[in-house]
C-alpha cells in the first residue's frame, strides 16, 4: 500500500482529517501519524491492527502490554505464512527437478500436477 493510499484509508476511517485544498498541506502531527503507519505496515500489521495501535500510542504501561500482544500475534501469524510459502517453494522446486528428465519420457511436471489437482474435488496437497 502506498503512502497515498494509506492516507486515503485513514481518511476515510476519520483516523487522518482531509485537508481542503487541492494540495495537502498536513499538519506535523498529521505527517506523524502517516509515518507510524507506514512503519507499523512495514512490520506487517493491518491497518485494522495500525488503527489500534494508534490509540495505544496514548497510552501507559497497560498499553504496552497490548501492543506486545499484537506484535506476538502477527508474529505467529507470519511464521504460519513463512511456513506455506516455504511449503510452496519446495513442491515447485520437486516440480521444476524432475524436467531434467529427457522430454520424450516425460510429460510436463508442472502442468501436469496443476491439471491434476484442478480435476480432484479433494483439496491439493503440498509437496
Amino acid at each position: 500500500m502506498t503512502t497515498r493510499e494509506a492516507s486515503e484509508c485513514l481518511e476515510g476511517c476519520n483516523v487522518l482529517a482531509s485537508p481542503a485544498y487541492a494540495f495537502p498541506a498536513y499538519t506535523p502531527d498529521a505527517v506523524r501519524v502517516v509515518r507510524f503507519v507506514k512503519r507499523a505496515q512495514q512490520l506487517g500489521f493491518t491497518l485494522d491492527d495500525i488503527e489500534d495501535l494508534l490509540h495505544l500510542a496514548h497510552g501507559g504501561p497497560a498499553s504496552c502490554e497490548e501492543a506486545r500482544t499484537m506484535a506476538r500475534t502477527r508474529i505467529a501469524d507470519l511464521q504460519q505464512r513463512i511456513n506455506e510459502l516455504a511449503g510452496m517453494r519446495d513442491a515447485l522446486t520437486q516440480l521444476v527437478d524432475t524436467c531434467d528428465q529427457p522430454r520424450a519420457e516425460r510429460e510436463c511436471p508442472i502442468l501436469r500436477d496443476i491439471e491434476t489437482a484442478a480435476n480432484t474435488t479433494a483439496p491439493p496437497t503440498r509437496k
